[in-house]
């Protein structure tokens, strides 16, 4: 009888355990699926910002108009050809290189990782360490 309940109590312990493990496993699961569609949320954002400044290359388009009046300007400003073609010149490396810049900086996936975090949150769900979770 004493045999019967030292196997039935080690049956009892390894089920015990063996659903511990299987607990922390599907916790682990959910957090890297829950990261997964964190993920895929923030590539879902980042591809809309993308459309948006695309429909911004329309308004830059309607931007060249203004150039043009620039351009009106200089052709009627009293200055030698030489100065004229450096304004403009300088005006349309301004106008390029500016928006060029910002845009390259905010459309970045190292910034939009960074912005929304995610290889933090990629970090701590792929930590083996349980005491530093959180």
């Amino acid at each position: 009888m004493k045999n019967i309940f030292s196997i039935f109590s080690l049956l009892l312990y390894i089920f015990t355990d063996s659903l511990k493990l299987s607990k922390e496993k599907s916790i682990d699961l959910a957090k890297i699926e829950a990261a997964i569609y964190y993920l895929k949320i923030v590539k879902t954002v980042r591809q809309i910002y993308l459309g948006g400044f695309f429909v911004l290359v329309s308004l830059i388009f309607m931007i060249n108009g203004f150039t043009f009046v620039h351009v009106a300007f200089f052709y009627y400003i009293p200055w030698n050809r030489e100065t004229k073609a450096l304004v403009i010149f300088l005006l349309g490396v301004c106008y390029l290189i500016i928006p060029l810049a910002v845009y390259l900086y905010f459309a970045s996936q190292k910034r939009w990782m960074k912005f929304s975090r995610s290889g933090e949150l990629v970090q701590k769900v792929i930590q083996k360490d349980p005491e530093n979770r959180e």
